[in-house]
């Protein structure tokens, strides 16, 4: 009992890295081989390590409690939020085993998968301004690697059958056939996300050299939120999540991608990519908390006029969607910010 207390206390918090980190490896030494057998052996050890990530990160912090230092922290928060990345991933598998498995480079992309699922982990429980930023960038390059890699796949089988397409001529009509998924397309997607990294580090940046601190739980504690360097980089912060996320006006990329990917990133951009503009939104919970405690009036009203903007957008999104899934999904969001604007009139 003693060394298993002691092994705990070696690997706290990155109880989930590691263990994921064992079918990772095993999958490098396998990365070349396009034998099914072993396609198939790495699938099911991978989906076994994702569950037992996700009990040994509850485990883990029941024995470990709570960490803190200078780069990293690690709350039940963090337990939360590593416990929805690790079921996302569990999705994501399903997807790439069923729509990839017969691919001759799926253990790569289980390779760049296993590694997404890490770095996205990394940038939840990192707090140090420098971790956190290097964090989500590895973590882009990640996911743009995945992605392009399983379109790429389809670019080049597709390219094989385009002769036999009956009525298609050129690479226009392939693409709106479906024979045919264009790189142009991931890259304009990660334009985005790559604009909201340079607004991150900008932000940063005028954090730390205002007040040399490195993370906001320095800043809060220091009674420094209200100084406008401050203020500004908070709001480059909030920004820069905006624009990573996809919101409007900056969803054109994203849809226009959705229409032309192929099935297995639906998976990949539903279920991991928006969780690390999440966590990045959740960096400035402390900073919140602070600015509502000390202005709660202000406050309020600030949020009560964000989500009125929020109810009126989606309404409206509903009133012009053809798609009755849009419809349905707007009608949802608008009965969403409504509900949160009746909480936050108490505020």
């Amino acid at each position: 009992m003693v060394r298993l207390m002691n092994i705990v206390s070696r690997v706290n918090p990155f109880y989930s890295i590691v263990t994921l980190s064992i079918p990772l490896l095993i999958s490098m030494f396998f990365g070349i081989s396009s034998r099914r057998a072993i396609k198939t052996f790495l699938a099911w050890l991978t989906l076994i390590f994702l569950f037992l990530a996700i009990f040994i990160n509850v485990y883990g912090f029941r024995v470990g409690g709570n960490f803190s230092s200078q780069l990293f922290s690690f709350s039940i928060f963090h337990v939360v939020g590593i416990s929805i990345v690790l079921f996302s991933a569990l999705n994501i598998l399903l997807f790439l085993y069923i729509l990839h498995r017969e691919d001759e480079h799926f253990i790569k992309i289980l390779i760049l998968f296993l590694l997404s699922v890490c770095l996205c982990i990394l940038v939840l429980i990192s707090r140090n301004f420098l971790m956190v930023f290097v964090s989500l960038a590895v973590f882009l390059v990640l996911v743009f690697q995945l992605v392009a890699s399983l379109n790429i796949v389809d670019i080049v089988d597709n390219s094989r059958d385009n002769r036999k397409v009956a009525g298609v001529k050129d690479t226009k009509d392939r693409e709106k056939s479906g024979q045919m998924y264009d790189n142009r397309y991931i890259i304009r997607l990660f334009l985005n996300p790559f604009l909201a990294v340079i607004l991150f580090f900008f932000s940063f940046s005028m954090i730390y050299s205002s007040t040399d601190f490195k993370n906001f739980t320095q800043i809060v504690e220091a009674d420094l939120v209200l100084l406008p360097f401050i203020l500004g980089g908070v709001a480059i912060l909030a920004i820069g999540v905006y624009v990573y996320l996809f919101l409007i006006p900056f969803q054109g990329s994203y849809l226009k991608f959705m229409r032309r990917c192929e099935s297995s990133s639906f998976s990949i951009m539903y279920f991991l990519y928006p969780l690390a503009g999440i966590f990045m939104l959740t960096k400035l919970n402390e900073v919140i908390y602070y600015i509502a405690e000390r202005y709660r009036s202000i406050a309020g009203y600030i949020f009560v006029f964000l989500c009125f903007i929020c109810f009126v957008s989606s309404n409206l999104g509903a009133l012009k969607s053809k798609s009755l899934r849009r419809f349905c999904c707007c009608l949802l969001l608008a009965f969403f910010y409504l509900i949160m604007q009746c909480f936050l009139l108490d505020l």
